[in-house]
């Protein structure tokens, strides 16, 4: 007595032969890939021209040298005696004035930030990025305008 209900579009699914069903599932996932593709391929074309982007601004950077200095770094037979060279990569034009005026304190606060690192320190890239960081934030934090993008560290043991 119970009969059941189907709706329209079952009743055409159900009269449709079994290769257009294959067909239309087929033609899904056909799609399905060509947007994951694209996707991906619009995806990478964004962080391409992002990591462009990034190298144009390092490259646009003012450049800010100071005069190499002597620190004495703990080596593991006791102090080492290391010549230093910082550079300092700023946008502002007037960051750069400030820090070629203010230089010798710069330098005096590199000197006593530095005397505390190891040899370790600049031999390991993730170590010596580690420091980086450490000293733009420090020389950051001394400045009355602006902001030190990007920081360099060269150094020679004597």
């Amino acid at each position: 007595m119970e009969q059941a209900f189907q709706y329209k579009w079952e009743e055409q699914e159900s009269l449709k032969p079994s290769s257009s069903k294959n067909e239309s599932s087929f033609l899904l996932l056909f799609w399905i890939c060509f947007f994951l593709v694209c996707f991906m391929s619009l995806f990478l074309f964004g962080y391409k021209k992002f990591n462009s982007t990034q190298q144009t601004n390092t490259q646009s950077l003012h450049a800010v040298g100071m005069e190499p200095f002597l620190v004495r770094i703990l080596n593991q037979n006791g102090l080492a005696l290391t010549k230093v060279n910082v550079q300092f990569f700023v946008e502002d034009i007037r960051v750069q004035h400030e820090l070629l005026k203010d230089q010798a304190k710069y330098k005096e606060l590199l000197i006593f930030f530095l005397s505390n690192s190891k040899t370790s320190d600049f031999s390991d890239e993730f170590k010596k990025k580690d420091l980086q960081e450490k000293i733009k934030n420090h020389v950051n934090s001394f400045l009355s305008t602006g902001r030190v993008q990007n920081i360099e560290i060269n150094h020679q043991f004597i």
